[in-house]
């Protein structure tokens, strides 16, 4: 780990914990997807974003050290936040439209206690 930085990353401890291995896990299953996903999100183009209706809350972090540094942000929910942290949608969407115009729309969770129940209306013309 590097240590020419300050604050240090300090992300080797992370990685060798076995605390994070569901983490790590996590990270190398986006790994898999996005080698899968490549002649979409290479070739193709991103389109507007996939709305989730979902029952989870969302997930804040306060005081987390990679913050939003305070600054006022506008969210999918309608919400807005001015808090020092973390402050995210725990199911999380991307879609993207290959040259060939297929599309294809990314689901994940970036929380892993608990069930997300989500929903959504897809419009394959909103997509074009």
């Amino acid at each position: 780990g590097r240590n020419n930085q300050n604050p240090p990353m300090g992300i080797i401890e992370y990685l060798l914990d076995d605390q994070y291995t569901p983490e790590i896990q996590y990270l190398k299953a986006l790994s898999d997807a996005k080698l899968l996903s490549n002649p979409w999100t290479t070739d193709g183009r991103p389109t507007r974003d996939l709305v989730l209706k979902t029952t989870s809350t969302r997930v804040q972090v306060a005081g987390h050290p990679r913050t939003s540094r305070n600054v006022t942000s506008e969210f999918k929910s309608g919400l807005s936040s001015t808090s020092l942290g973390m402050d995210y949608d725990p199911v999380m969407s991307a879609c993207f439209t290959s040259p060939s115009s297929s599309l294809l729309c990314m689901i994940t969770s970036v929380n892993r206690q608990g069930d997300h129940d989500f929903s959504f209306t897809l419009t394959p013309s909103k997509f074009n």
